[in-house]
This record gives structure tokens, sequence and C-alpha cells, in this order.
């Protein structure tokens, strides 16, 4: 099943390797792809839990959806998601 994900505070490819290298871990997620000139993550996952388990993912680590809220603690976890794909 094909999602696609329009995310906030999506910056760089550091953010871009956070999120693929975290995604990658869970199982039945694949083809995935973090697009920086439009802001959005698309994967494939073998079914709704799965594909429910990355958009709570995704958000955990700073990156929420667009139509939800950005508050200034998701502002700082992406920071933190940024430097971690830097290293």
């Amino acid at each position: 099943m094909k999602s696609t994900v329009y995310i906030q505070n999506l910056r760089c490819n550091g953010c871009a390797n956070t999120i693929t290298s975290t995604l990658k871990e869970i199982e039945g997620v694949t083809e995935i792809i973090v697009n920086l000139g439009e802001g959005f993550v698309s994967f494939n996952t073998i079914n709704d839990t799965t594909r429910l388990n990355v958009f709570t993912k995704v958000k955990s680590l700073g990156y929420p959806p667009l139509f939800d809220n950005n508050t200034f603690f998701s502002k700082s976890k992406s920071l933190i998601s940024c430097v971690r794909g830097k290293i």
C-alpha cells in the first residue's frame, strides 16, 4: 500500500537520513522516499496498522503532518533528529 504524508520541519538531508533510517527499522515498510523540495515522505506498507505506525513514528521524530499543530516541542525534536541524521 503506497502512502504519502506531507510533513512540517523537513529542512535538510540530516532530517531525511533520520526519517529514512528510522522507517527502515519498521517491519513491512519499503520504498521510503523523502522529498525535501516538496516536503513529503512516501513509502509502501503491508497494511493499515503499519501505515499508522509510520505516521506516529515520523511525528515522534518532530515532523508532524501539515494538518497537525506544529508545537515548539515538535520543532525542537526535529532539530535534534536533523543533527542525528548528519552524524
